[in-house]
């Protein structure tokens, strides 16, 4: 058991689509529809721009009432160069 919301898919909107209705199958429609039942990290690019792949998850996710967490910044490293 466990109240902490599973982390959806972010890489194309159809596979964030796919998480929330996995998640209507699991936990009942009424209930995705009232609660928060996963959350999405969305990522910037460089330089500090969304793309499509991650606008359209988020699109998905604000439709259905989901969390998503937006970074807004660029870590170096992961979204942009170390130097």
């Amino acid at each position: 058991y466990s109240d902490k919301p599973f982390m959806g898919s972010v890489t194309h909107a159809s596979r964030a689509q796919d998480t929330v209705d996995m998640a209507k199958r699991v936990f009942g429609d009424d209930f995705v529809d009232n609660n928060t039942v996963c959350i999405s990290l969305i990522n910037a690019n460089s330089p500090l721009t969304y793309d499509e792949t991650m606008l359209g998850a988020l699109k998905v996710y604000a439709r259905h009432q989901q969390a998503t967490v937006i970074s807004p910044f660029i870590l170096a490293g992961a979204m942009s160069p170390v130097t």
